[in-house]
């Protein structure tokens, strides 16, 4: 936030409890300027003449609630990072304020984690804000480009096959920082003269297939002017034949793309700082579960490592690969929905109590079905109980209709869960949960994904976390 205060928005009814508060922001060393307000009116008066940085909020006052100033904030200041800090808040509770734009939550009796909670919300309040600066530098850039190309302001050339000589327009002088030295050139000497050494071989290579009608002209490149700017780019060109249709020239444009190019590589940089507030989220939704079910907590972070070692071997991209490691992270999500009780009882589940289990592929994909990940997470984490042979749950999904990060999820969570403790017996090993994927493989799983965890396992490549 530069040198000046943070401003700082509290809404809390209880004195004593705001004075903590502050008390632990102002230990922390942050810089702020401090508006405690307790009601309604004052709150959304402070939201538009305070101008904060950053809202915390307890969930219950007296006649307003966490969730009305949520949604006052979003809509009269939907950039300013918003955190429930409360006494006592349900895990459903916790669950719809996230997915509505909180960017997080820390109860009283943990104020210690609160000015941590502040500056990662800051510095992703700023990530968003340079994203979104980022996207806008990118519209402008393509909307000069449109200008530019209504206007003609684009260079112009044509290379004589004959001589291989490349004559110029007065554009495409300026472009290439030629003004005193326009006219013709020989095309190797000029590809030598300005064209970056990591990109000759591909401008040699585009032309050397233009002239003989292979392809069309299309490259960018980087240059090195005369006056020593770095520039990019974009040259195109199509082949003119003679009346015996024999190759005669090459003609086409260059255009300047250096900003657009320039644009791209911070909407690269932009795209993994969206990754790691990802991240952040499902650390998030963990702490929930771990709050109320340790078990499901550790089983989750286990699975998720054990379907990433499995995705890497079956050879799956990068960007397969992280998606369903955050799958992996939220598989059990929809526990949230299950008693504790039930989660955590030490005897055979009743009828009742393992339906109830059941429900909760489903009701993790209906919690993440309206979250706009890169990556189909809601399904993967709607399938993992589901079994090639139709057998599964919940929709007694058949072969290929599974996905594969679904038939990875599945393979991996069978094998932490036989093999690891749990409250109702104690772990099998591992031996046993491979047997048991061993007899189910092409049955109930998938079998590239059964060869691929029996192999990392057997050649020691992979092991649990110890939690």
């Amino acid at each position: 936030m530069n040198d000046r205060k943070l401003r700082l928005l509290h809404l809390e009814d209880v004195p004593s409890d705001a004075e903590l508060i502050r008390t632990e922001i102002k230990r922390s060393g942050l810089n702020f300027e401090w508006l405690c307000v307790d009601n309604e009116a004052s709150y959304k008066r402070a939201l538009l003449d305070f101008q904060p940085d950053i809202i915390l909020a307890d969930y219950k006052l007296p006649t307003y609630d966490g969730a009305q100033a949520l949604r006052a904030s979003k809509s009269i200041a939907p950039l300013v990072p918003y955190i429930v800090v409360t006494g006592t808040l349900g895990e459903e509770k916790t669950v719809e304020l996230m997915r509505n734009g909180a960017v997080d939550y820390v109860l009283k009796d943990r104020l210690a984690r609160l000015p941590e909670a502040i500056r990662n919300a800051l510095e992703n309040a700023e990530s968003n804000r340079q994203r979104k600066e980022v996207q806008k530098k990118l519209i402008e850039s393509e909307a000069m480009l449109r200008e530019a190309q209504a206007i003609s302001h684009i260079g112009s050339w044509r290379c004589e096959l004959a001589d291989d000589l490349i004559h110029w327009s007065e554009e495409s002088c300026l472009i290439l920082g030629l003004e005193h030295d326009c006219g013709s050139h020989d095309l190797i000497s000029f590809i030598e003269k300005i064209v970056f050494d990591e990109d000759r071989l591909l401008v040699k290579q585009q032309f050397e297939d233009a002239r003989t009608g292979r392809s069309e002209y299309k490259c960018e490149f980087r240059i090195r002017r005369l006056d020593g700017k770095i520039r990019w780019v974009q040259a195109r060109g199509m082949l003119i034949r003679d009346g015996e249709g024999k190759p005669l020239r090459l003609s086409g444009t260059n255009l300047d793309i250096t900003e657009r190019k320039e644009a791209e590589i911070e909407r690269l940089i932009m795209l993994g700082k969206i990754e790691l507030n990802l991240m952040q989220f499902v650390s998030a939704i963990s702490r929930v579960l771990e709050q109320r079910d340790p078990y499901t907590a550790g089983h989750q972070l286990r699975v998720a490592e054990l379907a990433l070692s499995i995705a890497m071997e079956l050879g799956l991209d990068e960007h397969r690969c992280k998606g369903l490691h955050l799958a992996g992270m939220m598989h059990d999500l929809g526990k949230i929905s299950i008693p504790s009780e039930i989660l955590s009882k030490p005897g055979r589940l009743s009828e009742i109590e393992y339906i109830m289990v059941r429900t909760h592929a489903e009701a993790g994909y209906e919690v993440l079905k309206e979250i706009d990940f890169p990556w189909p997470i809601a399904d993967m984490v709607r399938q993992h109980h589901e079994r090639i042979d139709g057998s599964g749950y919940p929709l007694g999904l058949k072969g290929e209709k599974i996905l594969l990060e679904g038939c990875i999820l599945g393979v991996a969570d069978v094998v932490e869960a036989m093999s690891s403790h749990r409250p109702y017996r104690p772990g099998l090993g591992i031996d046993a949960a491979l047997d048991e994927i061993k007899k189910g493989k092409g049955l109930l799983y998938d079998s590239s994904v059964v060869d691929a965890c029996l192999k990392i396992f057997g050649e020691g490549r992979f092991e649990f976390t110890k939690m």
